[in-house]
């Protein structure tokens, strides 16, 4: 009985270290497609504004 209760208890904790581990990637991701994003948006206007003229 306390074989499985320690399975249970080192497969929770590996189960939020992912979680945590998977939400700071989320975070990360999120603050460079809009550091690009912006980026991205001036480098467009500016080729816009070349090729129309």
């Amino acid at each position: 009985m306390v074989f499985v209760v320690v399975h249970v208890g080192v497969i929770a904790v590996l189960f939020f270290v992912g979680i945590t581990m998977l939400n700071i990637k989320i975070a990360e991701t999120y603050e460079n497609v809009l550091r690009h994003l912006v980026a991205g948006g001036i480098w467009e206007f500016y080729l816009l504004e070349l090729f129309l003229l």
